[in-house]
């Protein structure tokens, strides 16, 4: 067949115009008899089938409209405006979402509050009304509700299509287009039914929600008996029925698949059955002369026809190519519909390309902006690293300075006990041991800076502090910096942890500092507020922030200061230390005015002093043997030394593997003192052990952090570095919590 196809001969439109029509000059009379027979039926169904199809089509592109606005929905529910709940921003979005009078947007929460409501102005008043409960359920499996014609809060009828704002695996709010139904009179305007004809739009409970002809005046009425059955027996169909008016019509109904909504095409009766056979009778007349009118006019529509296609088809090549064209002018509405269209596809190509240039431009400005933020994060965490490094860097040498200062305050201690008496001998050991005091406090602040003691908060006297801060603060901030403080009178007693204290107002200072470039005053203000609250202003006559900077000060990583030389870091530090000791920190500040950093911590009473003379060192209990733990030999001996001079048989071990031996091989301990920090098993791990061998053994434990949580009871924690008194109270404090085990 495809060879016997190839070997015919091709012909032109005007000769296959000719053939046809002497063949239908061959047939018309048999035509037009075969014609008048069937004719009334064929028109007839021909109608019906019309109109099914177009009630199929127009209920696909309802559809379509309720997905377009679901669609709308989706997206801005994930936008980031909804998920901060920046209701402003969101309504700014919904109404450049949607222009439409006849339709707007609503974001609900589940308790009927509507938090924005495109329909009234900007401000206005948002009405509340609850919901239907069985609605949520369907929102919280993120799925689409399509509301049937109801009354609104706002308008009398209204339909709407509803998607959630799922929050925590539930729906939190709902996103609503509300629609009047005037908003689907446009599916009428664009089919354009022919005059007699009208549709109608039924929702799912069979509800009439617009309708072409009359459509305010049926709004909300029910369909009629007979098509309520016919919708129960299918999802398609033609009946005869009568209209809510009363018109005796032939009704082509179809329900779309997805919101389950009715579109119904309708025509009277009358008009399909009427004036047929009439009509018939003159056509067969009339079809004979046309036949023989037609072949006069046949060559020449033939030629037109002809040079119509090779247009269109031109055009459809330089489509192809993508070269401009314009549509050819045929004066054939078939093919000047072609035309059209392919005029049509080729803008609406070009349009494309446009969209697709401006989208890679837009994607490769996100590229951009996300490389920078990348770049912006790491550098904060390079920032926070560094910082961490310092800070483990300044505990390690913190904890070796303890162990170096131990043996010396312990050696000072007892040249002092021995040789006191002499004037010159005395005065010289107590200016040694003053010093080891400051060195001691020094180790605190290191301590503190790494981050390596616990939030200890106590009864600390304000004034007296920052007093004590002076030489401190005036050597870390230079001399182009003029430190002021003042202070109350009475004592300003807060309850904070002192050691943070510290750190927080010297990380305030350079704070202020670094706002000074040139220089300048830095006033440390104790002010006893309120019966509840003692306050620390420090105050700075530098550059000042503005709103913005302001707003953003106490933010995690954020800082003004060039990269390198800041972590955003520290005012979020002193934030913190105020909220954890029950108080507040607040900044004010104006460009060119200074800021002001306010600390309020709550207040607390300074406890009695019981008077203890200096050198007072309580006797031992009674004389024992004390087996004495720690890994550094300098510390031990000095430890040594110190417990030798109150009376105790002392018996060393380097290790707690060392220590768990020598218990073992007896004869038994009065007295257990080890170091927490040791290599293979520290300090705790060696007690909980000594505990199953000896469970009421008293035990002290020395720390050069802050003191351990121990699930251990009965054990007294001793601050490295200590004096022999120190020593000899924690050894007091250990038997007499061992007896109460």
């Amino acid at each position: 067949m495809a060879g016997s196809d190839m070997g015919l001969a091709s012909q032109s439109m005007r000769v296959g115009f000719l053939r046809l029509l002497a063949l239908l000059l061959a047939v018309a009379l048999v035509s037009t008899a075969i014609l008048v027979g069937s004719a009334e039926y064929f028109a007839r169904d021909q109608a019906k089938r019309q109109m099914a199809e177009t009630a199929r089509a127009l209920s696909r592109v309802l559809d379509g409209d309720f997905a377009r606005h679901e669609a709308l929905l989706r997206a801005l529910s994930q936008s980031p405006s909804v998920a901060a709940h920046d209701w402003e921003a969101v309504d700014a979005q919904a109404r450049a979402s949607l222009r439409t009078p006849d339709a707007w947007i609503v974001v609900g929460d589940r308790n009927g509050r509507q938090v924005v409501n495109t329909k009234l102005p900007r401000g206005a008043k948002l009405p509340v009304g609850g919901d239907p409960d069985w609605i949520w359920p369907i929102l919280d499996r993120g799925e689409t509700h399509l509301c049937n014609l109801t009354h609104g809060l706002i308008e009398r009828d209204i339909i709407c299509v509803d998607v959630p704002v799922i929050e925590n695996g539930r729906a939190a709010y709902y996103m609503s287009v509300i629609m009047r139904p005037h908003a689907l009179q446009p599916l009428f305007e664009r089919q354009r039914l022919p005059d007699d004809w009208y549709g109608s739009i039924i929702d799912s409970k069979a509800t009439l929600v617009w309708r072409s002809r009359e459509p305010t005046k049926f709004v909300g009425r029910a369909a009629t008996d007979d098509v309520r059955r016919a919708f129960a027996a299918a999802d398609e169909g033609v009946i005869a029925s009568v209209s809510l008016d009363g018109v005796r019509t032939y009704a082509a109904y179809s329900r779309s698949p997805v919101s389950r909504w009715t579109f119904l095409v309708a025509a009277p009766r009358e008009q399909l059955d009427a004036g047929i056979w009439s009509t018939l009778i003159l056509a067969a007349i009339v079809v004979t002369l046309l036949m023989l009118v037609g072949g006069i006019v046949a060559y020449r529509w033939g030629r037109r026809a002809s040079r119509g296609v090779e247009a269109v088809a031109r055009s459809a090549k330089a489509l192809g190519a993508r070269e401009a064209f314009a549509p050819p002018a045929t004066r054939i509405a078939e093919l000047d519909a072609i035309g059209a269209a392919l005029a049509e596809a080729d803008q609406n190509l070009r349009e494309r390309d446009q969209a697709l240039a401006a989208l890679n431009a837009s994607l490769s400005q996100r590229v951009e902006d996300a490389l920078a933020e990348r770049e912006r994060v790491l550098a904060q965490l390079h920032e926070a690293q560094k910082l961490e490094t310092l800070g483990r860097l300044t505990g390690g040498v913190a904890h070796d300075f303890n162990n170096l200062l131990a043996p010396v305050m312990g050696a000072l201690d007892l040249l002092q006990l021995r040789h006191g008496t002499d004037p010159k001998s005395g005065r010289l050991i107590s200016a040694a041991l003053a010093s080891t005091e400051r060195a001691k406090t020094l180790v605190v602040r290191l301590l503190a800076f790494a981050r390596r003691q616990s939030l200890q908060p106590r009864p600390v006297d304000l004034g007296a502090l920052v007093l004590g801060m002076s030489d401190l603060l005036q050597r870390s901030l230079g001399s182009t910096i003029e430190v002021k403080i003042e202070t109350p009178e009475a004592p300003a007693v807060a309850l904070v942890d002192p050691n943070q204290l510290e750190l927080a107002l010297l990380n305030l200072a350079i704070n202020a500092r670094d706002a000074m470039p040139e220089g300048g005053p830095l006033l440390f203000r104790v002010v006893d507020e309120t019966e509840d609250f003692v306050r620390i202003e420090v105050i700075d006559g530098g550059e000042g922030m503005d709103e913005a900077t302001l707003t953003r000060a106490i933010e995690p990583f954020f800082t003004t200061k060039e990269q390198g030389r800041g972590t955003g870091l520290g005012l979020s530090m002193v934030d913190g230390l105020a909220a954890q000791s029950g108080g507040s920190f607040t900044l004010s500040s104006r460009v060119g005015a200074g800021t002001i950093a306010t600390l309020r911590f709550p207040r607390a009473e300074l406890p009695e002093a019981s008077f203890v003379p200096a050198e007072a060192i309580p006797e031992p209990i009674e004389p024992g043997r004390v087996l004495l733990v720690d890994d550094e030999e300098m510390v031990r001996r000095g430890s040594a030394e110190l417990l030798e001079g109150l009376g105790y048989q002392t018996v060393q071990a380097s290790s707690g593997a060392e220590a768990l031996r020598k218990i073992a091989e007896g004869p038994a301990f009065d007295l257990l003192i080890s170091d927490y920090l040791m290599p293979g098993m520290n300090g705790a791990t060696l007690i909980a052990e000594v505990r199953k061998m000896a469970p009421k053994l008293p035990v002290v434990l020395v720390t050069g952090y802050a003191a351990p949580d121990l699930d251990l009871p009965g054990i007294s924690i001793l601050a490295k570095p200590f004096r022999q008194r120190d020593l000899a109270i924690s050894i007091t404090e250990a038997r007499n919590l061992a007896a109460g085990l």
